[in-house]
């Protein structure tokens, strides 16, 4: 792909959405993609892995958990990674239906984890699985104009990530179709 951006003049930007188990200190499943494939956004799936304590819901229980946001930082950087830099989304449930029920944060988790990780090295922003999930999300506290994604948004604005203009989106609905 980044001899397609040379040879054409195009920027193509390549994405990935690993989960966030990293086993010997590498991704189980896409490892030679992530290290050898130069990608510029990982949304890392940081739910729906059983019991699995690197999801943001194991940071909620355990008040910091086994949340491994820094780990990801390491791996994608090692030595001869061609993924090094790589902008990092903190992929969460949208929604209760979104997934594992017990995976999905309610809005005072996830304010919290944004006002926590808002600023952290690499991060891009945070990715909503699944769109449809997320737009009828009306979960209690939030104002009836306002859906779940809103509030994820706003909690991103008051803490951004530092972006290079390139990456403008802060919250990125993803949808199954």
């Amino acid at each position: 792909m980044k001899a397609q951006t040379v040879k054409t003049g195009k920027v193509y930007i390549l994405s990935g959405s690993p989960q966030c188990t990293l086993i010997n200190g590498k991704e189980k499943n896409m490892d030679a993609m992530i290290y050898q494939g130069g990608f510029d956004m990982l949304f890392i799936q940081f739910y729906n892995q059983g019991l699995v304590s690197c999801t943001a819901r194991s940071r909620a229980r355990k008040n910091g958990g086994d949340f491994n946001y820094s780990k990801w930082i390491t791996y994608v950087n090692r030595a001869g990674s061609a993924s090094a830099n790589a902008r990092l989304y903190i992929g969460l449930l949208g929604g209760p239906t979104a997934g594992a029920k017990d995976d999905y944060l309610k809005v005072a988790e996830v304010k919290n984890l944004i006002s926590t990780y808002g600023k952290a090295n690499q991060l891009g922003g945070v990715m909503l699985w699944e769109a449809q999930a997320t737009q009828l999300n009306n979960d209690a506290g939030i104002p009836v104009n306002q859906r779940y994604w809103h509030v994820v948004k706003v909690a991103m604005m008051v803490s951004p990530p530092s972006l290079p203009s390139l990456y403008t989106p802060y919250v990125i609905l993803r949808s199954r179709c």
